[in-house]
């Protein structure tokens, strides 16, 4: 009998709370005399139980008409700044650490873009790779927050080292890739390495160029070219939608060519390379123009009179090439010599000991082979047989591909360089 009368009751009570939730729904002044009530739902295996509707929660038509009155629809709660940290930051717990069958631990990190791993023996050598890494990546989205880009923006460093040392040296020479590192570690790395490669504009570029071009106007061209390449090929991989390097102007350099040594100095150089260890490597550049790289590869061939030389200006997919050209009237009386003395040289001591020999001039190295084309040219000699002698491309298509010389009609050109100084 109790329990039939709690049963009723309880159903009394839920009933009264329909009516209560109605009124609070349509009236929002009974919200204050709610609170007055203290009705008790009771169950038949309860004891107690909590306040009327405290275990039923509102209807989602109640709540928001609650927010329309209060202002507070369509309001999000604003996310407080150390919770925007904490989604920039990488921890610890988003790698993944697993041992291999020989032992081997391995930590992987791969989220957003970013694959690294780390692996020791120890456990613990391979996590203190990783909280290293960690660290500085971490240091590097709060100062990439700081300065307003995206934790994940994608660093001009790591991007223009890829490019260089991926692709760039795969198209070029040695020497030439020497070069090229040496004006992307002094200067491009420096200004451009931290900040992000959509975050470079033109503006900035220009007043980098500026900057450089007012102490060294040759290597500022060197910068440009090496920046728009690695600008080019950011937008050529979708990157970024503009070379900004494309709104840049810097002034010309007129670069200086070289002169060729007049008979006079030609004379007083010959007359200083006498008894000198390196006289014939400069003899051989003199009388056949050949370049500072191409000079220690020379074979003579008495009988047919001639010496070949292993081509030093090719591009990097270009095959190997030689050129045979006629031994000149005026380095005949050198052959005996070359073929009995050890007369080679480094590359670099020839174009440094130049100017210890001609110290009251500006030649250098380079010049002695402007001067063998010029006195080829006083001479008579044709231009183009000029340009096979000294390994030259021709001018035309015509010139170039199709265009064959004999070695009779060679050695009879060079027959015209003997002149007097």
């Amino acid at each position: 009998m109790a329990d039939f009368i709690l049963e009723r009751v309880y159903a009394a009570l839920r009933e009264l709370e329909k009516i209560i939730g109605f009124m609070e729904g349509e009236n929002a002044h009974f919200e204050n005399e709610r609170t007055r009530f203290k009705v008790l739902s009771f169950r038949p295996s309860d004891a107690a139980a909590p306040p009327i509707g405290a275990d039923k929660p509102q209807s989602e038509e109640v709540k928001t008409k609650q927010k329309e009155k209060k202002g507070e629809c369509n309001q999000k709660p604003a996310e407080t700044e150390t919770k925007k940290e904490e989604k920039e930051v990488i921890r610890f717990s988003d790698c993944k650490i697993r041992k291999r069958k020989n032992g081997l631990y391995e930590i992987r990190y791969r989220r957003g873009g970013i694959n690294k791993t780390w692996s020791a023996m120890k456990l613990r050598e391979a996590k203190k790779r990783c909280l290293s890494w960690l660290s500085s990546e971490n240091r590097r989205r709060r100062e990439l927050a700081e300065e307003g880009f995206a934790p994940d923006a994608l660093i001009f460093g790591d991007f223009a080292d890829n490019f260089l040392y991926n692709v760039k040296k795969r198209m070029v020479k040695p020497k030439t890739f020497e070069s090229y590192e040496n004006v992307y570690k002094n200067h491009i790395v420096p200004n451009f390495g931290k900040m992000p490669l959509d975050g470079i504009k033109a503006m900035y570029v220009q007043q980098v160029l500026n900057s450089i071009h007012e102490k060294a106007p040759r290597t500022c061209e060197d910068v440009k070219i090496l920046l728009n390449s690695i600008f080019t090929y950011a937008v050529n991989n979708g990157e970024i939608k503009i070379n900004p390097v494309k709104a840049v102007y810097i002034p010309k350099h007129e670069r200086k060519n070289g002169d060729a040594l007049t008979k006079s100095e030609e004379a007083e150089f010959l007359k200083a390379l006498q008894g000198k260890k390196i006289e014939l490597t400069y003899i051989l550049a003199l009388y056949t123009g050949a370049r500072a790289c191409e000079v220690n590869t020379a074979v003579f061939d008495v009988e047919k009179n001639t010496v070949t030389f292993k081509n030093g200006k090719l591009k990097s997919y270009q095959k190997e090439k030689f050129r045979t050209i006629p031994i000149f009237p005026k380095l005949k009386p050198y052959v005996q010599r070359f073929l009995s003395e050890d007369w080679q040289t480094s590359s670099d001591r020839i174009t440094h000991s130049f100017r210890e020999l001609l110290p009251s001039t500006s030649h250098s190295f380079k010049d002695l082979r402007h001067t063998f084309t010029t006195r080829a040219r006083e001479c008579g000699v044709d231009n183009e047989v000029v340009s096979v002698w000294t390994g030259h491309s021709l001018g035309n298509i015509t010139a170039r591909v199709y265009t064959h010389f004999s070695l009779e009609f060679m050695q009879r050109e060079a027959e015209k360089l003997n002149y007097s100084l």
